[in-house]
């Protein structure tokens, strides 16, 4: 296996009072721009290690695939590692993202033509810091 730095084509994060919390939509567009890997034929693996602050709660995770976007489950881990590795053995289009950590998040998209893009997005919410101004 080779690993290469693959490209954040575009990054729109959306935010919005959601009670005590600020909610935060994140969407990321993936590609391999930059790299040796732009075949149509090259079949990547997207991996995005990511910070979050601690308190932050991930409630939310789609994926595009093609024009349509799916919903992510939320699951235990061993269960949605099992579904992940059964999907990619088959050549599909998952998504997973783990929590590995207090703010430490890994997000894997499987495949990813070389020549293509792959768009995620991520729902979370953070405290909100509510002054009398």
């Amino acid at each position: 296996w080779w690993t290469d730095q693959g490209t954040i084509e575009e990054a729109t994060f959306v935010t919005r009072p959601q009670g005590i919390y600020t909610a935060v939509d994140m969407y990321l567009t993936f590609s391999s721009r930059g790299t040796y890997w732009v075949n149509p034929s090259d079949t990547l693996e997207v991996t995005l290690n990511f910070t979050l602050p601690t308190e932050a709660i991930v409630y939310d995770s789609w994926l595009w695939i093609d024009s349509i976007i799916i919903k992510a489950d939320i699951l235990d881990r061993w269960t949605a590692s099992t579904i992940y590795e059964n999907i990619v053995n088959r050549r599909k289009d998952p998504s997973i993202l783990f929590k590995d950590g207090p703010g430490q998040y890994q997000l894997r998209i499987f495949p990813m033509a070389g020549n293509k893009s792959r768009r995620v997005k991520i729902s979370y919410l953070i405290p909100a810091q509510w002054t009398i101004n």
